[in-house]
């Protein structure tokens, strides 16, 4: 199970900073042109942060928002607090998680109508892992992206209660490439 997913973060992922193609050194991956080195954790929680977050408050709305995201960018995963992860459903109003689940189910429906072939499937700021935990039924693998270490740790939490292997974390900053 290992080897697979290696293999496929090989084929789907590449360094933030400068695009090259990273491999596997045991237990993080290595950028194979800046030599930049990621972390590999309990192998399956991959760290693909840039080297430097980005700037872009230009008003006090967005300077708040930059400070929340300066803030998941910089926790370390030691510093994790899984009660923070974003949208928890023992955290949220009942009418939110009613809702969630019904964007998850449309987009699930057209999944299933509009698709055959189903390698990969990549839950962008995947927070607690709704899209996450309904699609790892219908796809090979699927990657749980999120800024947040919170959210990693709490998706990855729950899916090992449920033995589920083929979920790869990604934590990234979607304003890279990773």
């Amino acid at each position: 199970m290992l080897s697979d997913k290696i293999n496929i973060i090989q084929e789907c992922i590449c360094c933030p900073d400068c695009g090259a193609k990273i491999t596997y050194q045991t237990t993080h991956f290595t950028c194979t042109e800046c030599q930049r080195e990621f972390p590999f954790h309990e192998e399956s929680i991959l760290e693909m942060l840039p080297s430097t977050p980005i700037h872009y408050a230009f008003d006090k709305r967005s300077a708040h928002h930059e400070g929340v995201y300066k803030k998941l960018f910089h926790t370390k995963k030691e510093e994790a607090n899984l009660e923070k992860s974003w949208g928890n459903p023992e955290a949220v109003p009942a009418n939110w998680l009613r809702t969630k689940l019904g964007h998850v189910s449309f987009i699930k429906a057209l999944i299933e109508k509009n698709t055959t072939q189903r390698k990969t499937f990549c839950d962008f700021s995947g927070g607690s892992g709704y899209y996450t935990f309904e699609f790892y039924k219908l796809f090979d693998w699927v990657f749980h992206c999120d800024l947040s270490i919170e959210s990693m740790l709490y998706t990855k939490k729950k899916a090992d209660q449920q033995n589920i292997n083929n979920i790869i974390f990604i934590r990234a900053d979607y304003t890279h490439r990773f």
